[in-house]
């Protein structure tokens, strides 16, 4: 059964709902699909969720909320009188919070909480889509859900925080040499001194009269 646009009568109390002649009376409604979590049409990339080398790793049917935090440090020291001075302020890493939906069967419930719970303890970088800011370097902090039957037990809701991973630049060296290939090193030789009999017999006389003292 095809679904139509409803015959709205008009009579008072209702009010009007002009439609353009051009449309046809039995076609079907156009629905919204820009915010999308599965591929929108004409689009290849999906609008929200975390995607891993342009993949989503995450099998949930909507993503309900989204959000974004980013905070700043601002050093001071004291001054005289008990004045502050503010003379660095630097940049934090920000968190976002998503919230995935999966209804469905039992089957797809354990394959949406799976797929959260194998990449939570990773060390991947993963990238955050949305349709208007897409960001990368983050990584899974922590998740958490609770199922209430007020919300309906067959629907799982999961609560997923990621926070932005800062690559740091390797240092590079060049012409280094290598400590293993350095040549030895001659500090002085030692000469050995030879012990002669007079040596030895006041070593042994000094000894006899320590112990008869």
């Amino acid at each position: 059964m095809s679904i139509v646009y409803p015959n709205v009568p008009n009579v008072p109390g209702v009010p009007p709902l002009p439609r353009s002649p051009l449309v046809p009376p039995d076609a079907p409604p156009i629905l919204l699909s820009g915010d999308d979590f599965l591929t929108p049409p004409g689009n290849p990339v999906a609008q929200w969720g975390i995607y891993y080398q342009g993949e989503p790793v995450v099998l949930a049917d909507n993503v309900l909320e989204m959000e974004y935090k980013q905070d700043w440090t601002i050093a001071d020291y004291q001054m005289e009188e008990g004045a502050f001075e503010s003379y660095d302020k630097v940049s934090n890493p920000f968190r976002i919070q998503l919230a995935f939906s999966r209804g469905g069967s039992v089957g797809a419930r354990q394959n949406f909480i799976n797929s959260i719970s194998s990449i939570a303890g990773d060390l991947n970088q993963y990238d955050v889509y949305t349709p208007e800011v897409n960001y990368t370097n983050c990584n899974i902090e922590h998740y958490d859900y609770r199922r209430q039957a007020t919300n309906g037990m067959g629907l799982i809701t999961v609560y997923v925080t990621l926070v932005q991973v800062r690559v740091t630049v390797q240092p590079v060296f060049s012409n280094v040499k290598n400590v293993g290939s350095n040549a030895q090193f001659n500090d002085g030789v030692a000469q050995p001194s030879t012990i002669t009999d007079t040596n030895t017999e006041t070593v042994v006389v000094n000894a006899t009269r320590g112990g008869g003292g």
